[in-house]
């Protein structure tokens, strides 16, 4: 695989997940499984973002935890959406050093 950077990491975390088929979400209201979306969303950014990457994965057909070694390179800024309604044009912009 090839390189990635952190600002791909924190797109692909942010990023909706559908739940649907095996990977259902259990209402607690209903008490069925149904579709539905996961999503996170910041609710107030901080000043300074501190962010830490989970070099890690569960390895299905081992069944153990397996690292990665793929390289994340740093860029020079990165962007966060600002809210959970946020356009393109509604981004805070971090300088990382």
């Amino acid at each position: 695989t090839g390189d990635i950077d952190v600002q791909l990491c924190v797109n692909s975390y942010l990023h909706p997940e559908s739940l649907d088929g095996d990977n259902q979400y259990e209402c607690s209201g209903c008490n069925k499984k149904c579709d539905a979306t996961r999503s996170m969303v910041f609710a107030k950014l901080p000043p300074v973002l501190n962010i830490q990457l989970a070099r890690y994965v569960f390895d299905r057909e081992t069944l153990s935890k397996r690292k990665l070694t793929t390289k994340v390179l740093l860029p020079k800024s990165l962007e966060i959406p600002s809210s959970a309604n946020s356009s393109q044009d509604e981004q805070v912009k971090y300088i990382l050093c």
